[in-house]
């Protein structure tokens, strides 16, 4: 007996921690932990552990964390096999409340975290590289997290419908968001990188912040990347993008103004549908196409200016633009308009279906015949010839560091600012600018 007892303490040393519910463990050797604990395993809440854990040992914590009490974890003194996280980890840990990982972590596996429901806190070391897919999917109680700035990508759906993630900390070394990585988080403040260089399909939809600004040299030509974000007021997008991709904005209801860069030469399916708080739009001079449903029901919208090389409008491209007010087309050749598929033998354009057809269409001289004739263009009444058409395009993004005192500082919708503040997005000099002190 005397010896039996001697070899255990030999292999491991337990101490009690306040009451019999708390257990602080140090393994000799992996994969023990198991038979260390025991029948006391399900009742186990709280648990340090010390030494190098494998596989099974991971296994035996989740067997906890779903079947039994244990909510909290302390890893901070231990290692991981290899010095990963194994996939699947604490997949549905249920009962998971906090964990403390190894300072030697580098990896944390696809799904490790994933359906963890009561998950609310957790410390990611400054040593993780990799995180997998999936990783924090579906922890409605997560509410911040700040990423090891070693990271440089959040793949797919890392932090997928994470309903009460209010901040997260990104990368300073980011370079990639994965799709769906940051949807429906109701994250409130967000700052990207100036190292991001991709944004995945859906990946920030369904979020609260009000502003954000994309750096130049990061490409957004993934599928609804910004949509219902119900409080975006202002976004500034990269120079040098060609497109606005399909449903970018769509149901920002709260967007108010954009100025597109003067790169972009298409605008793609529903881009900002129903952004009906939607005041004004600044079109790149190099755009040619608008495509289906791009603006319809943005009914905030007053004045539409299309530049002279806009070629083509798609289907619904301009439907319940029940504020407008004027539209002006620079090009002598009317943009050709959708046409309908032919019904009882007529060809019908709805480009423009439910706009008021009396408003003043501004058209260059020589030029109203042409648009009168044209299907899509042939619904509205008043063309009127004129040679003066709105500027298009403010083209560039700048940081600018001038005097807040100059009085050259207005917000996206052209009211003067006295007092801009650092980190906001304005228009100085005819330059969306992103103010610092």
């Amino acid at each position: 007996m005397t010896r039996r007892f001697t070899l255990i303490l030999a292999c491991l040393s337990i101490t009690l921690l306040g009451h019999a519910t708390d257990k602080s463990v140090t393994l000799e050797h992996p994969g023990t932990l198991s038979d260390i604990l025991g029948d006391e395993l399900m009742g186990i809440e709280s648990i340090s552990i010390a030494g190098t854990l494998n596989d099974d040992d991971i296994l035996t914590l989740k067997e906890a964390t779903k079947s039994g009490k244990l909510a909290e974890i302390d890893l901070s003194k231990a290692e991981l096999a290899n010095n990963a996280l194994p996939n699947y980890a604490f997949y549905e840990a249920t009962r998971l409340r906090n964990i403390i990982l190894p300072e030697t972590l580098t990896t944390i596996g696809t799904a490790a975290f994933g359906f963890d429901s009561d998950l609310e806190g957790i410390v990611i070391p400054e040593s993780v590289t990799f995180l997998g897919e999936y990783a924090f999917e579906f922890c409605p109680s997560l509410r911040s997290a700040k990423l090891p700035d070693k990271l440089e990508e959040i793949p797919t759906a890392s932090f997928l419908q994470c309903h009460n993630l209010r901040n997260i900390t990104l990368p300073t070394n980011l370079k990639s968001i994965g799709a769906y990585a940051l949807q429906g988080d109701n994250i409130e403040t967000l700052t990207l990188p100036n190292s991001l260089e991709y944004i995945g399909e859906g990946a920030l939809q369904y979020n609260k912040f009000t502003e954000i600004v994309v750096p130049d040299g990061c490409q957004i030509d993934a599928l609804g990347i910004f949509a219902s974000n119900f409080e975006l007021e202002s976004i500034s997008l990269p120079t040098g993008i060609d497109c606005i991709p399909a449903e970018t904005f769509q149901e920002c209801i709260k967007l108010k103004n954009v100025n597109i860069p003067g790169s972009v030469t298409s605008i793609g399916r529903k881009a900002f549908l129903n952004c009906r708080q939607l005041t004004g739009i600044q079109f790149s001079k190099c755009l040619r196409r608008i495509e289906d449903g791009a603006f319809s029901d943005c009914s905030s919208l007053k004045t539409l200016a299309l530049p002279g090389e806009v070629e083509y409008l798609g289907e619904r491209a301009f439907e319940n633009l029940t504020g407008l007010e004027a539209i002006y087309s620079e090009s002598a050749t009317p943009p050709t308009c959708y046409i309908n598929p032919d019904v009882n033998h007529t060809a019908m354009s709805n480009t423009f279906d439910g706009c008021n057809a009396d408003i003043p269409v501004y058209v260059p001289y020589g030029s109203v015949e042409a648009y009168a004739n044209t299907p899509g263009w042939d619904r509205f009444t008043n063309f009127i010839e004129t040679d003066k058409f709105p500027e298009s395009g403010i083209e560039t993004t700048i940081r600018d560091t001038a005097p807040a005192g100059d009085g050259l500082y207005y917000d996206l919708q052209g009211r003067r600012v006295d007092t801009p503040i650092p980190g906001h997005l304005y228009i100085h000099n005819s330059k969306k600018t992103i103010y610092s002190e």
